[in-house]
């Protein structure tokens, strides 16, 4: 029971699959190829 009391909560667990698979996130918000390349036209 005292155990259980300190558990946390993981938040962004939905985003774990991602992250393992390889997907790259910036403050939070995934990295598409759409994404990268209109930061890159931006520059």
């Amino acid at each position: 029971q005292c155990a259980e009391q300190r558990w946390r909560r993981i938040r962004g667990f939905h985003y774990l699959a991602k992250v393992i698979t390889g997907v790259r996130f910036t403050d939070g918000i995934e990295k598409t190829e759409d994404n990268l390349n209109d930061s890159r036209n931006a520059a």
